[in-house]
């Protein structure tokens, strides 16, 4: 981030206990002193802490959803953190047991469970929208956001499955939805890489399913419309994924005519 967002709340029933801690962290990793992977770790740490392991989790994520809540400007930074969580290594007891909550596995659960995990859905794909509408204006100061769109649709389309250890297709693929309804012109017509190589980031990578130029092109659009069509009618996602999956389709055909 170019600047340090501005320092965090803390939820009042909160603000006397260890959850303090929790605020710290996340102040720190605004400013930047610190980065996602630390603050996840230690995020995860503190939610490990104590006897009642759902105490601790309910605990990191109040921190988390109260920053959410109050600051559209904390939406970007705490979907990639709560993906970092999400993508740690599975936590275990001192016996190597592996953590859950309810049949759920740690850290997963800590996006899994009922309406978090809803909240959690919906700021991941009211960001993509708001991302995709910026860009839609054609102001050079939105310009880098083509970044997210390669990302969600890598994410959302280059795979055969989604490992659900650190994917949630709820997400995913109506933000990829999102993309190409609200910019579907505008994409079909981009053809151009990211910069990669030796000490660069490669960031318009392929996923499994592809390994073509490393950004915009015809034929990954194809390919992303050849996935739309085939998660349609998949038996692994519900009915609502399978109709946005369709929707998808439908859009990206559009936006060729």
């Amino acid at each position: 981030m170019d600047e340090p967002l501005p320092p965090p709340g803390l939820p009042p029933e909160h603000e006397d206990d260890d959850s303090g801690e929790r605020g710290i962290v996340l102040q720190s990793l605004y400013s930047g002193r610190i980065t996602l992977r630390l603050a996840a770790e230690r995020l995860a740490s503190l939610s490990l802490e104590g006897d009642d392991l759902g105490a601790g989790l309910l605990d990191t994520w109040s921190v988390i959803h109260w920053d959410a809540e109050h600051s559209a400007a904390y939406h970007q930074i705490l979907s990639e953190l709560l993906a970092t969580i999400a993508s740690l290594p599975p936590a275990r007891d001192d016996e190597g047991n592996q953590l859950t909550i309810n049949n759920n596995r740690i850290w997963v659960s800590l996006l899994s469970e009922g309406s978090e995990r809803q909240e959690i859905i919906t700021i991941f794909v009211n960001l993509n929208k708001f991302e995709a509408t910026l860009m839609r204006t054609h102001h050079p100061t939105f310009a880098s956001f083509d970044f997210w769109a390669i990302v969600v649709m890598r994410e959302a389309l280059e795979s055969l499955e989604f490992n659900l250890e650190i994917q949630l297709p709820e997400a995913l693929i109506p933000a990829a939805v999102a993309w190409v309804s609200i910019l579907g012109p505008e994409m079909y017509s981009w053809d151009y890489e990211f910069p990669y190589g030796v000490n660069l980031s490669d960031r318009g990578r392929g996923g499994p399913l592809w390994n073509g130029q490393h950004g915009f092109c015809k034929e990954r659009w194809t390919l992303w419309k050849q996935r739309f069509t085939e998660l349609s009618s998949s038996s692994e996602l519900s009915e609502d994924l399978r109709k946005l999956a369709a929707e998808g389709a439908t859009k990206m055909g559009e936006a060729e005519t």
